[in-house]
């Protein structure tokens, strides 16, 4: 992996100093991404295709379900850390346990937020209120994009998001 030096004022070097957090692999992101609209740019005035575009959206699907995976896991620390049960703990770490996890159906379906609480959280299947309750402490509001991110939700079980 190539190497590079860059300048960042004094005060957001001190800021990020306080976080632990992989800056490099952040910036990488940020750098593909500026790289990627330059390339469309250049492409659509070369009159050529629409695989670039393609191309950057598909890398652009991929960063977005990572950083969704991510959230989730930071989202579920906290809720396991503040709010959750110990049945409700369980029943995540029987699901995170389970061979067939990567196929499970949250990608499939319309709501999975609800699906994750009523298929692993309450290990039952059917709709109840409690959903709400357990949305509401997780702290996803109905129209936040998290809600409908499978990736977000096997984050949160602390499960690698599958590109």
């Amino acid at each position: 992996m190539a190497r590079t030096t860059i300048s960042l004022p004094d005060d957001l070097k001190k800021e990020m100093g306080q976080y632990e957090e992989n800056w490099s692999a952040l910036a990488a992101v940020a750098f593909r991404t500026r790289i990627d609209q330059l390339k469309a740019r250049q492409q659509l005035r070369e009159g050529k295709s629409m695989t670039v575009a393609i191309e950057r959206l598909e890398r652009s699907r991929k960063t977005f379900a990572m950083g969704a995976n991510s959230r989730g896991y930071d989202v579920g620390t906290e809720w396991a850390l503040t709010n959750a049960t110990y049945g409700e703990l369980k029943a995540i770490h029987d699901f995170a346990q389970r061979k067939d996890v990567s196929e499970f159906d949250l990608y499939e379906v319309e709501d999975p937020a609800r699906h994750f609480y009523y298929s692993v959280i309450s290990g039952t299947g059917e709709i109840s209120s409690h959903a709400t309750g357990f949305l509401e402490t997780v702290g996803l509001a109905e129209d936040d994009i998290d809600r409908s991110s499978p990736s977000f939700w096997l984050g949160f079980a602390k499960i690698p998001a599958r590109e």
